[in-house]
């Protein structure tokens, strides 16, 4: 069911499904990894990141961390449309992903828990 998830690139669900099961930290690590990604850059959501950090149990430092340190990662094998400027609907303007984590790093007191 997982690798289902992941193929069809519901890497959220996937993670989550993997968290529920209590999967070895080896394979929980790729999920973590993809499903931040997707929720923070491919889709831009800071409550649905915070939320989601919070169920993976990762700190608001190691977010950012990781963030950036997969965007550096995605960013030198030449996949940049999830980094590059994208629409803000809290801001009204376009950032780039760099931008977006910095504001979401800004503002995390400001986003409701869920």
């Amino acid at each position: 069911m997982i690798i289902a998830e992941q193929e069809r690139g519901h890497f959220v669900r996937a993670a989550r499904l993997a968290l529920s099961l209590q999967l070895p930290e080896e394979m929980m690590r790729e999920l973590r990894s993809n499903a931040l990604w997707q929720m923070a850059a491919e889709w831009r959501n800071p409550a649905g990141t915070k939320s989601l950090a919070a169920q993976l149990g990762i700190s608001r430092d190691n977010l950012e961390e990781q963030l950036l340190k997969i965007m550096k990662s995605k960013a030198s094998r030449g996949h940049t449309k999830s980094i590059e400027p994208a629409y803000d609907y809290r801001t009204g303007k376009y950032v780039s992903f760099e931008e977006w984590v910095a504001d979401l790093m800004k503002n995390w007191s400001r986003i409701p828990d869920s």
